[in-house]
């Protein structure tokens, strides 16, 4: 907990949503590593002291990370689908809660692979590469 009283919590990019980060702002005090894609040693020296991390990148959360965070850490959450990026039985071993966004991109890869059975039927890229010739 910060002088505040409000929690302290991490955020690795300032490409967030700002919907979030206004929710957070309200409850929180922020620390926002201003880059687009921070680096884990950016990460890693920010990190001490702070109760939450929200992770907008795929770093690495391991031994570490943990150690690193310090016994205040009490959420750890990703902004992706997947969280093999998360060493979750350290983290929970640890009591700290997990958090990710499940589903988030299941739209966009069902109109993906639709977009690509179109252009197989198709046979768009065999069309492109005649245009080429």
């Amino acid at each position: 907990m910060s002088l505040s009283g409000l929690p302290r919590v991490l955020v690795t990019s300032n490409e967030t949503p700002t919907t979030g980060i206004d929710l957070l702002r309200t409850k929180c005090n922020l620390t926002i590593i201003p880059a687009t894609v921070s680096t884990r040693e950016q990460v890693l020296q920010a990190l001490p002291g702070h109760d939450a991390v929200f992770l907008v990148s795929h770093h690495k959360v391991d031994n570490e990370f943990l150690d690193i965070a310090g016994p205040n850490l009490k959420v750890v959450s990703t902004m992706s689908a997947g969280y093999d990026h998360l060493d979750v039985p350290e983290i929970k071993r640890r009591g700290i809660k997990v958090g990710h966004t499940p589903m988030v991109l299941s739209a966009a890869v069902a109109e993906i692979a639709v977009l690509l059975m179109l252009a197989a039927a198709r046979r768009a890229h065999e069309g492109r590469t005649m245009l080429e010739q």
